[in-house]
């Protein structure tokens, strides 16, 4: 391979990273834009408007792939197809690795950074009896680790009244190395 055709294969993985879906139900490239300091919505307290590491993944991922077909084509006439389907197979296996990756990195440890949350797995259902809005929520907790208690404290962002949650049950379910 040479150099000027590699950069067009790691600009397309980057791409892909900024698009892609975690295990917990998030976007890979909130987590970038989070950590360098950028809101990755243009609403960023509701998590709507215009979501900006999938704007810029896209664009990222088309630059790579014009130039990767440049240098490619001749070639490898079928380089089109095989980037387009590795494209969509690193979509789809993207969540299973992520989660792979959280177990084999916090397998022993015995911290509350082994715990996350799931936000694929966890749902809020409301409805209102009189004066009272009644709230039956399912939240789920990963434990990749060895963490035998976890303490959640709940909140509500958007609070106009006073509010009395009484907390039910809450249970951690436990990651293992299988394959």
């Amino acid at each position: 391979m040479r150099r000027k055709e590699f950069p067009f294969f790691v600009l397309i993985l980057i791409g892909l990273l900024l698009i892609s879906k975690s295990h917990l139900g998030y976007s890979f490239g909130d987590s970038i834009f989070r950590a360098i300091g950028l809101a990755p919505w243009t609403n960023a307290e509701y998590e709507s408007g215009v979501h900006f590491p999938v704007i810029v993944g896209l664009i990222v991922i088309l630059v790579g792939y014009l130039g990767a077909v440049k240098f490619y084509q001749v070639r490898f006439p079928k380089v089109r197809s095989r980037i387009i389907l590795s494209c969509i197979a690193f979509v789809f296996l993207f969540p299973f690795l992520t989660e792979k990756a959280m177990i084999l990195l916090k397998y022993n440890s015995v911290s509350v950074s082994s715990v996350a949350f799931s936000r694929n797995n966890s749902h809020c259902n409301y409805r209102s009896e009189e004066a009272k809005v009644i709230a039956n929520c399912s939240v789920t907790l990963l434990n990749y680790g060895k963490e035998k208690d976890v303490t959640i404290r709940l909140f509500l962002i958007r609070r106009t009244s006073k509010v009395h949650l009484i907390l039910r049950l809450i249970s951690v379910r436990n990651l293992t190395a299988c394959w």
